[in-house]
């Protein structure tokens, strides 16, 4: 929630020339709150919501799209850090060669002409260019090492959670899981 939070922060200093100011932006860090809190909500109160269910087909269908959902959180946070950390990397190695006059190896000079590298340079120059001020960025740069790992390990919790529940939820049928 906090990352988010931080998330949704860095939209107020987006410029709002060209396509800068995009307001999914501001709109997928605020989804992902209300989702949390929605899903702890759910899980907390679990046993609450069993009376109400009528259809055992529509709560199993619901827990395994919150299973998925959560599981997709996941990937996505590791790749946005893999990609992070592999662009940082590069970046490095880039200025502790021009810095002491170095040549890079063939393999850092291929990767850093390879297509996925210059995508994802364009994407992180885009976005340093669409920043007004610079306030929220480093926070979130300095604190995306302590956030990140905290959301991977969420999600998977729920996920694990929630597949209990579903287990438990076809149990109680006397269904078999998928």
């Amino acid at each position: 929630v906090i990352y988010s939070a931080l998330q949704f922060g860095e939209y107020w200093e987006l410029s709002s020339e060209g396509d800068c100011d995009n307001l999914l932006k501001a709109i997928k860090p605020m989804l992902r709150i209300v989702f949390v809190l929605m899903e702890m909500l759910f899980i907390f109160s679990h046993t609450n919501f069993l009376g109400v269910m009528r259809s055992k087909f529509i709560a199993n269908f619901g827990l395994m799209h919150m299973i998925a959902t959560n599981l997709c959180e996941w990937f996505y946070v590791l790749v946005l850090d893999t990609k992070g950390d592999i662009y940082r990397s590069a970046q490095k190695r880039q200025q502790i060669a021009a810095r002491d006059n170095q040549t890079l190896s063939t393999g850092d000079f291929q990767f850093i002409n390879s297509n996925s590298f210059l995508i994802t340079k364009n994407f992180y120059e885009h976005k340093s260019n669409c920043m007004q001020s610079n306030i929220m960025e480093p926070i979130l740069t300095k604190v995306q090492g302590f956030l990140s790992p905290c959301t991977v390990e969420y999600s998977l919790l729920c996920a694990v959670i929630l597949a209990l529940m579903w287990k438990n939820n076809c149990a109680n049928d006397g269904e078999r899981g998928m």
